[in-house]
């Protein structure tokens, strides 16, 4: 996964963003960039976590951007990733929650919607990923991840 985001030119990596809004525009900038979705779509996650607040952030420092199956400006199913070296804070009924991880998701296709929700649910599930992938600060750092705890499980 982590290598198909580098090849698809799907990943950014930004020092810092004014707020949780610039974080998803930012996030949906490559599946804007290869026609996957509008600019519009962005909006349209921005609008549902205004209205029901961060449901987005699915574990610590870890948020998928998305909406519905069929959006409106969704063209393509795609994932895209975006790495923030200072996290930016999500206002949530818990307080502040900050964020460093954000994937955008966009649907079209349910089922490679589906291997992209198992596949990144299966890379956050290796233990310590979500903190290497805070680490990380370039594409080759995401190349490094992928070569050392995800390819040796498709060698057998």
């Amino acid at each position: 996964m982590l290598r198909a985001f580098v090849e698809n030119h799907h990943c950014l990596f930004a020092d810092r963003v004014s707020d949780w809004r610039e974080a998803i525009r930012l996030s949906c900038r490559p599946l804007e960039e290869d026609g996957s979705v509008e600019p519009s779509y962005a909006q349209l996650i921005i609008d549902c976590v205004e209205r029901y607040g961060p449901y987005i952030i699915i574990m610590p420092n870890v948020c998928l951007a998305h909406s519905q199956e069929n959006a409106e400006g969704v063209h393509k199913t795609g994932i895209s990733f975006l790495h923030l070296q200072e996290p930016v804070l999500f206002q949530g009924s818990d307080g502040p929650q900050p964020v460093q991880l954000v994937f955008a998701l966009s649907a079209c296709d349910p089922e490679k919607h589906l291997q992209n929700v198992v596949a990144l649910s299966d890379l956050l599930s290796i233990p310590g990923m979500a903190q290497k992938l805070a680490e990380a600060g370039c594409e080759a750092d995401l190349l490094r991840l992928q070569e050392t705890y995800l390819d040796c499980f498709h060698r057998f």
